[in-house]
């Protein structure tokens, strides 16, 4: 056992660098002790600290401040420790500027509940929190937290309703489903180059299912305004964030909500969620399914010569609707050029005839570049017609309304010139819908212009 002063522990706990490392290390120190809004009142008080705390949540104390501690080792502190010793600590931990992550709203919220009386909480923390509402997943693991506070009966509903109203109008403009990055710009070489480059990294997504708990605690508060609010602002920035993250945070969004609703009894003839249903499922269908890519109507491709005679005549070749291949019989300096300036092609084949000198680059149009672009499409086509009927079909009947074909169709993104994608049955009941077939199955429904 290893005797620490209060000063040593006021060194530690500073060196933590985190809210939740912080507020995790003064609960190991006195889990019972209670924060009131009056200091004189507090530092009257003396709390008795735990007999045996272990030294990972107070943080290894650092070279600078005694003697290294860390693994295994526990500590105990000697005495007693003042009351107001350990709010200075609180107050001086909702001070710093820290980067508050989802981590820290928990922890916060967890610690109302068990040390704040509602005072502290409203003049304290309420304004702490409000003060840093651009951090989307942090404000909202510490709403959500805050509400199971209630349901443990350490809070009191009508509290946790005041708090959720001020927290969520403060977030109405700082509302974000796609959490910026706060770094530096990386550089990276690129390939064939010297030269630096500069990209941003990606910006991290929200989880879903956790904003669609927060909606649901919402509800069962009656914010019925500030529910509105949130499901209008989600499905407006759903059209402003990356695919990726559209993909990452919408099926799992409407699958908690769904939950929670059937959970808390909601009925959901309600024209806010039919809109939002539908806003929802409309956006996804167009930003990651997307338009089904069409057959092209002829042999005609983009030129991409550089302008020098060769290139030219590639060019003439590559923009006819109607040839489809081209030989060029030119010395072996000039073939390569040319297929230098394909190598990005995906329609083209090219073969070497070298029946006779000067030997001659084959060039040949085909549709791979489509048909794998097609093949993608159904895949995603496929994987989203799939989890629409995973919510239910009674549920999305009710909320979809008179959009309910056209949106479990995905109708906006198909080609009217092309049959319905093989082995899928729309609106059938789960037990009925058939299994996906092979992708071969959809080439009888199309002209191959290929000749092979």
């Amino acid at each position: 056992m290893v005797s620490l002063t209060h000063a040593s522990l006021t060194v530690a706990i500073s060196h933590t660098p985190t809210v939740h490392g912080r507020l995790a290390a003064l609960d190991a120190l006195a889990p019972d002790f209670s924060l009131h809004l009056s200091k004189s009142s507090a530092s009257n008080r003396t709390v008795r600290p735990t007999a045996s705390i272990p030294i990972e949540p107070v943080l290894k104390v650092t070279n600078a401040s005694g003697p290294q501690i860390g693994g295994d080792v526990h500590a105990s502190v000697d005495g007693m420790i003042p009351s107001d010793w350990i709010a200075a600590r609180v107050d001086e931990t909702l001070r710093l500027d820290y980067e508050l992550t989802k981590k820290d709203g928990v922890a916060l919220a967890d610690f109302v509940g068990k040390h704040a009386d509602d005072t502290w909480l409203f003049q304290e923390i309420l304004p702490y929190v409000k003060k840093h509402t651009e951090r989307t997943p942090f404000v909202m693991a510490f709403l959500i937290h805050l509400y199971e506070q209630v349901e443990s009966e350490k809070l009191i509903r009508d509290v946790a309703t005041n708090v959720f109203r001020d927290v969520l109008f403060s977030m109405a403009a700082d509302f974000t489903l796609e959490e910026k990055v706060e770094s530096n710009k990386r550089q990276q070489t690129t390939y064939c180059s010297s030269s630096p480059a500069f990209y941003e990294p990606p910006n991290h997504p929200i989880e879903g299912s956790d904003l669609g708990t927060l909606l649901g605690q919402c509800i069962s508060l009656g914010l019925t305004n500030e529910v509105e609010m949130l499901l209008d602002n989600t499905a407006s920035q759903l059209n402003n964030i990356s695919e990726s993250s559209v993909n990452y945070i919408t099926f799992p969004l409407l699958k908690q909500l769904l939950h929670v609703w059937k959970e808390g009894g909601v009925d959901l003839a309600n024209p806010a969620y039919e809109t939002f249903f539908q806003r929802v499922i409309a956006t996804k269908i167009m930003r990651c399914v997307k338009m089904e890519p069409v057959m092209p109507a002829d042999w005609s491709q983009r030129p991409q010569g550089c302008g020098c005679e060769d290139c030219r005549k590639l060019d003439r070749f590559l923009t006819s609707p109607t040839a489809k291949f081209e030989r060029f019989a030119i010395k072996e300096s000039r073939r390569k050029h040319l297929e230098r300036q394909l190598n990005s092609c995906s329609n083209l084949s090219r073969t070497t005839d070298r029946g006779r000198s000067p030997y001659s680059l084959v060039i040949t149009k085909s549709r791979g570049g489509w048909r794998g672009e097609h093949q993608a499409w159904e895949t995603r086509f496929r994987n989203t017609a799939r989890t629409l009927r995973s919510l239910g079909d009674d549920e999305m009947k009710q909320l979809l309304a008179g959009r309910w074909e056209e949106l479990m169709e995905l109708r906006a993104v198909k080609s009217s010139t092309t049959p319905a994608v093989s082995g899928i049955t729309p609106l059938a009941p789960k037990r009925n819908i058939q299994r996906v077939g092979p992708a071969s199955k959809f080439k009888r429904h199309i002209v191959d212009l290929t000749d092979d």
